[in-house]
């Protein structure tokens, strides 16, 4: 039973670390995007 209550909660787990993940990648974007605007107007 115990296996099978992971292999249950597998799916979200999995889907909430995706999201996480996109999340982070995006907002690293933003912030090189930052950091590179900042440079390139600086110079």
């Amino acid at each position: 039973m115990v296996a099978a209550a992971e292999v249950g909660e597998a799916p979200l787990v999995y889907m909430v670390h995706m999201v996480y993940m996109a999340l982070l990648a995006e907002r690293m974007v933003v912030v090189v995007q930052m950091v590179l605007l900042v440079e390139y107007t600086a110079v």
